[in-house]
């Protein structure tokens, strides 16, 4: 298992192995470094990543698309990303915390996820231009406490969820 960590002390990725494909072991980058340009990071269906960690001082300012979808071990995910707008976590049964610092995130995907509805409400709440949230398939999140999450983010227009209520 390795995390996608961009927050490590030499300022670049401590370990990553994206998929079977394309292994990363320890690439290093000095901070002085200027932005990262990067737009567009696809690891769809990565068992290896157990975490992901993109704090300010990753200085990720243009990355706008993040999908870690059927990312099966991934039990953590803390963002810290400006002009993030699409995030896709769905069916990643593991995810347990999440910490978003995304004030542009508009779309956020976290079907079949097995995480607290709590979680989801504290992560949300510091993403004031969010609009769309699917948390269908969710079994910890009840359809009928959408509203609360309505209420920690104001911006939501849509919500896709289940029609259990328990």
């Amino acid at each position: 298992m390795h995390d996608l960590n961009w927050g490590s002390t030499g300022g670049g990725f401590e370990s990553l192995n994206g998929s079977s494909m394309f292994p990363f072991e320890n690439v290093n980058e000095s901070i002085e470094q200027p932005n990262r340009l990067l737009q567009n990071l696809n690891c769809v269906g990565c068992p290896n990543i157990r975490k992901v960690l993109i704090p300010p001082a990753a200085r990720c300012f243009h990355l706008s698309s993040l999908n870690l979808s059927l990312s099966v071990n991934l039990k953590e995910v803390d963002l810290a990303c400006y002009s993030l707008s699409f995030l896709n976590l769905s069916n990643c049964c593991s995810l347990e915390i999440l910490k978003l610092g995304c004030p542009r995130l508009t779309s956020l995907f976290l079907q079949s996820c097995n995480i607290e509805e709590e979680t989801v409400e504290t992560a949300i709440s510091q993403c004031s231009m969010l609009e769309t949230l699917d948390v269908r398939f969710c079994p910890k999140i009840c359809s009928m406490n959408m509203g609360r999450l309505r209420a920690v983010c104001p911006s939501l227009k849509r919500i896709f969820s289940s029609l259990s209520s328990a």
